[in-house]
């Protein structure tokens, strides 16, 4: 009994194997768009390679590309104790490259999960067309960006959805993140 036993294990998981070779490797390219609720928004491309576990990168950017204030304000909003005049106009910088893993789900669903670097920074204009940065917990982050998901193959066509956070680990900045394009 325990001989027929361990043949049908043996045998199932050669049938897995089997059946894990025959996958198909797919490949999937990328245009991300993301969108955090401040309102913000970025844009970018993700390079996907996965069978039953695989490995994708991701770049993303906002249009706007500012990294050095003119300006270092307090919390209060005060330049060396004196209050500059405002314009309302404000500007913020999102970078992000983040590295990770895929692994199969179900035949055309995968489950991603990465980590990398990202900045954001949000500068603020004053009358005088100088660009200020409010030391803030919410203006500038920089540090670790993770993110998850969901990627899939729809008859050729990829699409993924899911969550991207820059953390400092005592601030954290979240945005949705949406990519369409092409599996081959």
């Amino acid at each position: 009994m325990q001989a027929i036993k361990k043949a049908h294990q043996d045998s199932l998981k050669t049938a897995r194997k089997e059946r894990i070779t025959a996958y198909p490797w797919s490949n999937f390219i990328m245009v991300n768009g993301a969108y955090a609720f401040y309102p913000e928004y970025a844009f970018g491309i993700t390079y996907a390679c996965v069978k039953q576990c695989g490995f994708y990168i991701s770049a993303m950017m906002n249009p706007s590309v500012r990294f050095q204030a003119d300006h270092y304000a307090s919390a209060s909003g005060a330049i060396g104790g004196e209050y500059p005049f405002y314009s309302g106009k404000h500007t913020s910088t999102r970078i992000s490259a983040t590295a990770g893993a895929l692994v199969r789900l179900h035949i055309p669903m995968y489950l991603y999960a990465g980590i990398g670097y990202g900045y954001r920074g949000l500068f603020y204009e004053t009358t005088d067309h100088e660009w200020v940065a409010w030391r803030t917990a919410n203006t500038i982050y920089h540090g670790m960006n993770w993110e998850a998901g969901l990627m899939g193959n729809i008859k050729g066509f990829a699409i993924s959805l899911g969550v991207s956070s820059i953390t400092d680990f005592s601030n954290m900045y979240y945005e949705a993140k949406l990519g369409l394009g092409y599996c081959f």
